[in-house]
């Protein structure tokens, strides 16, 4: 994250006023009081995808405590039930790790929703979104970050500046300083 800040810098002395009507794709015009804010726009549902993770673990869980019930009850090789036995105590303990990690994930994706939350808002108020490129940042050279997070076409140029496409990474808007509702 520290290499996209390093990057991106304001555009300082560029604030063009455009004070009607519709600027961007999808922006109710300037009369609109209110936004509703419909969580599941353009929002990847991470924490379904996690909580999907989750249940296949419980059950991946439960066959390998059904397996090593199983094992208990055989009267054959001691030795050989043994070290299946630590085998499947290693792939349990492997498993309650992974779910450890699989809920610090859901807790930085629900993070993440937020942040693409405010961002969708914002994105559609903010006076420096002109057409879903924001003219308050501009880009420097190393671009890799940005498009491997959300793909080539997140950078345009205009007049010679590389910009951000916020209509494709409206997560940035969500964190924005710059951020200047539209008049009204």
């Amino acid at each position: 994250m520290s290499t996209v800040q390093e990057q991106v810098t304001p555009n300082a002395g560029n604030a063009s006023s455009d004070q009607g009507g519709q600027d961007q794709q999808g922006v109710v015009g300037s009369n609109n009081s209110s936004l509703m804010v419909d969580g599941s726009v353009g929002v990847i549902d991470i924490v379904g995808v996690i909580d999907r993770i989750n249940t296949d673990l419980r059950s991946i869980s439960d066959r390998v405590d059904g397996i090593d019930n199983s094992l208990k009850s055989l009267k054959s090789s001691v030795d050989v039930i043994a070290d299946i036995r630590r085998d499947i105590e290693s792939l349990g303990s492997a498993i309650q790790s992974m779910k450890g990690y699989v809920d610090s994930v859901r807790k930085e994706a629900s993070i993440s929703r937020l942040i693409g939350v405010v961002g969708v808002w914002k994105l559609a108020l903010c006076l420096n979104n002109k057409s879903g490129v924001c003219y308050a940042w501009r880009l420097g050279e190393n671009i890799h970050e940005i498009t491997a997070i959300y793909g080539d076409q997140v950078v345009v140029e205009v007049d010679g500046v590389k910009r951000v496409r916020v209509s494709i990474a409206y997560h940035l808007c969500g964190i924005c300083p710059l951020f200047r509702p539209r008049a009204p």
